[in-house]
């Protein structure tokens, strides 16, 4: 009868992972609908402002008669009102003001940079205890890009930053090892160590192939050193040499961010049941500890939005905000929509301020969880 059982079991845990691995392959298969609806909406949108453009139509007759050659131009107006797709305007989906205010002075894009980055300095200035903040996140959400991003916005000079290896494809974590990557911020004419760590691990996927549970929490109480080798199904145990036995506040997290990919809302949720269920746990486990948690919510820029320089008057981002606060039970003020460097060979000011603004609002959480424990 015990045989019988485990085989049962067994064969229950082959099909839940099969139903997990049909469950991803749907994710991948929307997301790649939605973004062939976008190729359609911006083919479309470029259809109508030719359209718009092309508001005469010259109409040369020919009319050959007596051995003389007639050449007569009729210029008539043309406009194809009835033929535009109502609600295919951008600002149909503006309110007259933003949702939400990220500065209440600044009139210009480079204003809003240029204050956070002072910002962000005077951190590096008076901040003396180290800030670690893990970022989590599915594979493929954005976690290593948005490192990039803020390392490119922070440093306001050279290309587009590639430290941290991002996933082209496929549904395995790039992210194979706890890496923590350092931040330098441009200061004056040089730059600027902060005293600001980002951390990314193995994506969440389950149980079996992503970073376990248990490991989260070991992460955040300053147990696992840099480099760790994650292993999937095997929680690290106090006999390895990546174990800290005794850890100081400087090698607790600080501050945690769920990394929410904006494509995924479509469906079932943001991420597959299983990394829910790990949020969810890792949330009770991380509210014990008084540790923060916030949501960023990357690929805001694929949800058909054009001037990114308006996310913050958008209804549709505002309407994706909404939804990831319902999804994991934060405050919608909790959830920051990103726009991270993903094919860019030039840097953009309007995704450098929202990335600045991003990092700001993480280190301000993280900067209160030393100042509470301390």
């Amino acid at each position: 009868m015990g045989n019988l059982q485990s085989v049962d079991k067994g064969s229950f845990d082959k099909l839940q992972d099969e139903v997990d691995q049909m469950n991803w392959g749907m994710q991948m298969i929307q997301k790649e609908i939605h973004d062939n609806e976008q190729i359609i909406a911006e083919k479309d949108e470029a259809i109508k402002k030719l359209r718009e453009q092309m508001n005469t139509r010259v109409v040369v007759a020919v009319l050959v008669g007596g051995g003389t050659l007639l050449l007569a131009y009729l210029i008539k107006k043309k406009f194809f009102t009835s033929e535009v797709v109502k609600g295919s305007d951008e600002n149909s989906s503006l309110y007259p003001e933003p949702w939400r205010t990220i500065h209440p002075r600044a009139t210009s894009i480079s204003q809003m940079k240029d204050f956070y980055l002072r910002q962000i300095v005077d951190i590096s200035h008076f901040q003396d205890a180290q800030l670690n903040i893990l970022l989590l996140g599915q594979a493929g959400s954005g976690k290593s890009s948005f490192i990039n991003t803020c390392r490119t916005a922070l440093r306001q000079e050279g290309p587009i930053s590639q430290i941290a290896a991002v996933l082209k494809g496929g549904s395995e974590s790039v992210t194979k090892n706890l890496k923590a990557y350092p931040m330098t911020v441009k200061d004056g004419d040089g730059h600027k160590e902060l005293p600001v760590r980002l951390i990314d691990c193995r994506g969440l996927l389950d149980e079996k192939r992503g970073v376990q549970t248990e490991d989260i929490i070991t992460i955040c109480d300053g147990h696992i050193k840099n480099n760790y080798l994650i292993q999937p199904g095997n929680p690290i145990n106090s006999d390895d040499p990546h174990f800290r036995v005794s850890p100081g506040e400087m090698d607790k997290i600080h501050c945690v961010v769920y990394v929410l990919d904006a494509q995924n809302r479509m469906g079932n949720g943001f991420v597959l049941e299983n990394v829910k269920k790990q949020f969810v746990k890792v949330r009770e486990e991380l509210g014990l500890r008084n540790i923060p948690r916030l949501i960023l919510l990357t690929k805001i820029d694929r949800l058909g939005i054009k001037h990114i320089e308006k996310i913050f008057y958008d209804e549709r981002v505002e309407k994706s905000c909404d939804e990831a606060s319902s999804f994991l039970g934060f405050p919608q003020g909790d959830v920051l929509p990103q726009v991270n460097y993903c094919n860019d060979v030039i840097r953009n000011e309007v995704k450098d301020s929202i990335t600045l603004f991003n990092i700001w609002t993480i280190i301000g959480k993280a900067k209160e969880c030393v100042q509470n424990a301390s």
